[in-house]
């Protein structure tokens, strides 16, 4: 556990941060900002020597609401080790802190998804949709069920945000797709009001901030009974804890944890508690196991009947064909190791849906004889020369298509060449 060193206009977090040094964090944030009304805030990180992005963007997104609300200006002394300086920086916790300062990441950090900000519905839409193209090129789906089941899950929680957070400037998101864990992970903040206080403010009879996170995650509690179903956390958390995930609510006065290693059964691994440190909005991480489909096929049973989500994939499905620009899953077409993820989208959509797939290679000057073996060779070797028939290269560069060419070739040597 960090020591949080609080002396004047200054903060010195030195060791490692976790969820109990964070909430310690959030308290000086709040002590010096509002109680004392300090403008400049010195913060100095140079001394943590490690943290878990889970427990550090809680504290970002106060930052962020802090700066985007009562104008304070943080001095950051960043990381001394430069592994958590780059991590600091590259999941936008830079960027929450000090958004004069910092550039705000847009591209992947491998299978981390940095933190990005919505605060409307086509925010929330162009976010989600950014999440999962994502989940697509880190994570290996062989049908639906997984994937439309977790962007329900992240549709819900982000809609949450936008419909009843009254949060001044939005909320974040991020996400980790973990391929050889099989595990899904991702977190929504937002500095609202806070899911207990809208419960509360809905059903006069919760009297207690833990009462009311507990109705929250119930099936059909809403803080909007006239709009919306109630649904969105109690499938969250069953999809959660059906698959052997975890999960983790802060809000107000109140927190829930999930772990798998207490009793089975809904509600055996689940602790509602007080905190004496509040929340000022809500922080719902969650993470799923998507392993094994036939757990989350079932998992969300909403009025006694089991939900099919209908996710992106089944778009593409009923589109029959998807336009796929390269340059937006790719941004460095030197490496198998860049070319992977690009070849692990088109094989999600192979496999789970019957779309042809449009790879448009405009403003691609050049790739290496790598990245075209990797994605397209290694796409012959699996699935057959056939797999051209539906998958398909446009507006590519003359010398771009000829080495994506001679991959395939390279594949299939055995056979007269194709081109």
């Amino acid at each position: 556990m960090a020591s949080v060193i609080a002396e004047g206009s200054k903060i010195s977090i030195e060791g490692k941060l976790d969820k109990n040094s964070a909430r310690i964090w959030i308290s000086q944030l709040y002590h010096k900002i509002v109680k004392q009304g300090f403008n400049d805030l010195e913060i100095d990180l140079s001394k943590m020597t490690r943290f878990d992005i889970w427990d550090m963007l809680p504290v970002s997104s106060i930052a962020y609401n802090y700066f985007q609300t009562r104008k304070v200006n943080f001095i950051l002394t960043l990381p001394e080790a430069k592994d958590v300086q780059g991590l600091f920086l590259n999941s936008n916790c830079g960027f929450h802190f000090t958004p004069i300062e910092f550039e705000e990441k847009q591209t992947d950090r491998g299978m981390h998804l940095a933190a990005r900000r919505f605060s409307n519905d086509d925010q929330q839409h162009e976010v989600c949709n950014l999440a999962i193209e994502h989940i697509m090129r880190y994570m290996n789906f062989t049908d639906r069920t997984s994937l439309n089941a977790l962007e329900w899950a992240l549709n819900e929680v982000m809609d949450n945000v936008t419909t009843h957070s009254r949060s001044g400037c939005g909320g974040m998101v991020a996400l980790t797709a973990d391929r050889q864990r099989n595990l899904c992970k991702f977190i929504v903040i937002d500095t609202g009001v806070g899911i207990c206080k809208t419960i509360r403010e809905a059903h006069a009879n919760f009297t207690s901030d833990t009462e009311a996170l507990d109705a929250a995650i119930r099936e059909g509690v809403t803080g909007k009974a006239e709009t919306n179903q109630g649904n969105g956390l109690y499938g969250t958390i069953q999809l959660a804890e059906k698959s052997g995930g975890a999960a983790r609510i802060w809000s107000n006065g109140a927190s829930l944890s999930l772990d798998q290693q207490r009793s089975a059964g809904y509600g055996g691994g689940i602790r509602i508690e007080s905190q004496n440190i509040p929340y000022q909005g809500t922080v719902v991480a969650c993470s799923v196991d998507t392993s094994r489909p036939e757990i989350l096929r079932n998992a969300l049973v909403i009025k006694g009947h089991v939900r099919q989500p209908y996710g992106l994939l089944d778009k593409y499905d009923e589109d029959e064909s998807i336009d796929v620009t390269v340059t937006h899953h790719v941004t460095n077409f030197g490496s198998r190791r860049t070319a992977l993820p690009f070849r692990q989208f088109i094989e999600n959509i192979l496999n789970t849906t019957g779309a042809q797939i449009k790879c448009d290679f405009s403003d691609i000057p050049i790739v290496t004889s790598s990245f075209a073996d990797e994605v397209f060779g290694k796409l012959v070797v699996t699935y057959g020369v056939m797999v051209l028939q539906r998958v398909n290269i446009r507006k590519a560069h003359p010398d771009v298509r000829s080495l994506i060419e001679r991959a395939i070739n390279l594949r299939i040597k055995d056979q007269k060449p194709l081109f």
